[in-house]
């Protein structure tokens, strides 16, 4: 009985926070943002910096395992023991209802709130504000020839595209690099990003097959990132994941943070995968307003970046499944539950921030 009730208490108080913090952002921002989930976050990248590997992987394969001893346990104490069947199934019942209650408060604790924290725009000292085509269409312009620039300083396969000339091991050391470049900058809230260890994902392919480059564990605080795909794109993820590691859950601002992370790396192999990661966002908004003035800008890349972006379109082609439509749905999902309204649509408020950078000079 102790445990349903300290079961139900925490998943009350887990919702009870849920739904006071988007009227609360002060309060999320002050006690918990930068209070409580930093000391937290501070001690999960301490732990799981320990080992190479993801613990969050792993550990995901030990409970399915689990699950399913617990399931032969169960056929098993059945058929033997069909007397204690009742006694059996509510012990098992006390146990879940701890469980998910301890699930769902770490979730809010490992990160969760920070969805209701204040915006990174409040810390960038950025204009955001309504912009023009012929603003954006600079953006773009401007973002191609860095592409183009960068493009021919990183190192290439046989096929043309980007190789990582360290490993993944020597692009997530050039992100820390990137974060502790940027030292006090937006208030020191970037700073974790100096410290933790991205974790390459073993069983990659079951990420692309969800049609998922990158994620951030609540419950062990990791970056686990996607290594399958094309080497551009992956120290722009590791920049990514670790903005959330730094407390940035909403995807838009943890695009436009990877980008100023890879900018400020100083390598130009890092700083290619940011821009490249800008690039596509804000050639992606420009598609959707003046298609001429996108096909200009695209058809223009050089062959390096027209390399990259080909290689990029033809990996996740192979991964258009019924598997990934129902994951992007399942994350949908999740980001709407955390009121970022547009769902995955989201990703798209990056063009904003870049372009607020872009008027202030800080692109190019």
């Amino acid at each position: 009985m102790v445990r349903i009730i300290i079961g139900i208490v925490l998943a009350v108080a887990a919702v009870a926070m849920r739904l006071l913090a988007p009227s609360n952002p002060a309060l999320v921002e002050g006690a918990f943002s930068r209070g409580v989930y930093p000391v937290v976050s501070s001690l999960l990248t301490k732990i799981n910096s320990l080992v190479p590997f993801s613990l969050f992987e792993y550990g995901l394969i030990a409970l399915i395992v689990g699950i399913v001893i617990w399931v032969v346990v169960s056929i098993v104490h059945v058929v033997r023991s069909p007397a204690t069947l009742e006694q059996f199934w509510r012990g098992t019942l006390t146990n879940l209802v701890l469980i998910l209650g301890i699930a769902i408060m770490w979730y809010m604790v490992g990160g969760g709130l920070n969805y209701f924290r204040y915006s990174f725009a409040a810390y960038s000292g950025l204009e955001v504000q309504a912009s023009t085509v012929e603003e954006l269409t600079g953006l773009c312009t401007d973002l191609a020839a860095e592409a183009d620039r960068l493009g021919t300083q990183v190192t290439r396969a046989e096929d043309g595209t980007m190789v990582m000339a360290e490993g993944f091991e020597g692009s997530a050391a050039r992100v820390r690099q990137g974060y502790s470049a940027l030292g006090d900058q937006y208030h020191g809230v970037l700073k974790a990003g100096t410290s933790l260890r991205a974790k390459p994902v073993n069983f990659s392919e079951v990420m692309s097959l969800c049609r998922i480059t990158g994620l951030y564990s609540f419950y062990s605080g990791e970056a686990n990132i996607n290594v399958d795909t094309p080497h551009y794109s992956i120290p722009s993820t590791i920049a990514h994941e670790s903005a959330h590691v730094c407390g940035f859950m909403r995807e838009d601002e943890a695009n436009y943070i990877s980008y100023v992370a890879c900018r400020a790396s100083g390598d130009a192999e890092t700083q290619y995968s940011g821009t490249m990661l800008a690039l596509v966002h804000s050639l992606n908004a420009l598609a959707r307003t003046d298609a001429d003035a996108w096909r200009q800008i695209r058809t223009n890349l050089s062959p390096e970046v027209q390399a990259d972006l080909a290689a990029n379109n033809a990996y996740w082609a192979q991964y258009k499944t019924r598997v990934g439509t129902v994951a992007e749905k399942a994350n949908d999902v999740h980001l709407k539950l955390n009121d970022q309204a547009a769902g995955i649509q989201s990703y798209g408020r990056m063009v904003d921030l870049l372009l607020a950078d872009w008027r202030d000079g800080g692109i190019l």
